[in-house]
């Protein structure tokens, strides 16, 4: 699939959710949100370099929270509009993230779910499920297993990520300008897969991000 494909496909996926509400289809939609503070003593010493050595201090993490709203709107029996719209929260500063944390529109079938717009990858979805502290806090496991240890000096690779993503390669993101599709669940499996054709093409790269899951419950 090229550029130009994708973009009807996003453009179709857009204007087929917009003129539902337009033509009189109200969204069920509801508000959620979650609060995940944690009460954290970090510090860092034995750095390749002794200015990165940080002296131990207690601070409270965020985290996770967000606020959000979804919802979706029934436009035939085996058709439905979906959206999801969330930000993060900053509990002990009292305020709301600028930057979208998952947030699509898109439509769901008996065929499974295809939507756009800004997600986690299926590599971060199944890593999460199986974190003990799901992804969130010092003692999530993306800081020793889902980072390769590695900066990209690479402007346009580092670009492709989220705005809090420092490192282009990191395998463990929420990605941007994405396109997903969503199996129905067959005999306890779920498929998703990921793909971003990316605008940072040049006359020596031509990167894109793709990404996959199975997960069996």
């Amino acid at each position: 699939m090229n550029r130009i494909h994708f973009c009807r496909v996003m453009s179709a996926l857009l204007w087929v959710s917009a003129s539902a509400i337009a033509d009189g289809f109200v969204p069920t939609a509801g508000l959620y949100g979650t609060l995940n503070v944690s009460l954290e003593n970090i510090g860092m010493q034995g750095a390749n370099s002794a200015t990165n050595n940080k002296l131990s201090r207690w601070r409270l993490s965020s985290n996770a929270s967000n606020f959000g709203i979804k919802g979706a709107e029934e436009i035939s029996p085996d058709f439905k509009a979906i959206f999801q719209l969330e930000v993060g929260v900053d509990q002990p500063g009292g305020s709301l993230s600028a930057a979208l944390r998952n947030s699509a529109v898109g439509l769901s079938t008996a065929y499974g779910s295809l939507q756009v717009g800004k997600w986690d990858t299926p590599f971060k979805l199944l890593s999460a499920s199986m974190d003990p502290a799901y992804a969130v806090g010092v003692g999530d496991m993306r800081t020793m297993l889902q980072n390769p240890g590695f900066v990209s000096t690479e402007t346009s690779l580092n670009t492709i990520g989220s705005a809090v993503e420092t490192d282009g390669f990191t395998f463990s993101r929420r990605q941007v300008k994405a396109l997903w599709y969503t199996t129905p669940k067959f005999i306890g499996v779920t498929a998703i897969l990921l793909y971003t054709p990316l605008s940072e093409r040049s006359d020596k790269a031509n990167p894109s991000v793709f990404s996959g899951s199975l997960k069996y419950d």
